[in-house]
């Protein structure tokens, strides 16, 4: 039997003005909301890019 665990991916996104395109990577990962919360607010602290923010991203990580 397989167990379900949430795992909280603190995703980039940069839009690039001249071609109008946007890239996603995974920047952070973390297994509690507010350990994604604090990646968050250090990632948006030290990164003073216009093109760039970060979102997080829920997901059910299933072990087998």
């Amino acid at each position: 039997m397989s167990e379900k665990t949430k795992v909280f991916l603190i995703i980039k996104k940069t839009y690039w003005e001249h071609d109008g395109d946007t890239w996603f990577d995974v920047a952070e990962h973390a297994t509690s909301k507010e350990r994604a919360e604090k990646c968050l607010e250090a990632l948006n602290t030290l990164k003073n890019d216009k093109k760039v923010s970060y979102l997080i991203c829920e997901v059910n990580h299933e072990n087998k």
